[in-house]
């Protein structure tokens, strides 16, 4: 990879990362525990310019209600920042109304 991390497979899927792979298992324990429903893997937002940024996870939780409220939380798995990813985060954040943890 580009940024010498080395792919790793956990479950059957293949990670970009070791980072994001651990991070999967932690989401998997919070599956378990209750604590999230379920989450998906990336998820891709077009951009302008024919362009697209790829967050890693995003995790939902139902908590019901009268208007069946869903706790969504949108999450990338970094080791380090880099202009052009702070940049595409910026640009999905503003265009599509969310806020992108990076952990």
């Amino acid at each position: 990879s580009k940024y010498r991390a080395k792919r790793m497979e956990y479950n059957g899927v293949l990670y970009d990362s070791k980072k994001e792979m651990e991070f999967a298992q932690k989401l998997d324990l919070l599956k378990k525990a209750g604590d999230i429903d379920f989450y998906l893997r990336q998820v891709s937002f077009p951009l302008p310019g024919k362009t697209s940024h790829r967050i890693d996870f995003v995790t939902f939780k139902y908590l019901g209600g009268q208007f069946d409220t869903w706790a969504i939380h949108f999450l990338e798995v970094k080791g380090y920042r880099t202009p052009v990813g702070e940049l595409k985060r910026r640009q999905v954040e503003a265009l599509y109304k969310i806020k992108i943890e990076v952990v």
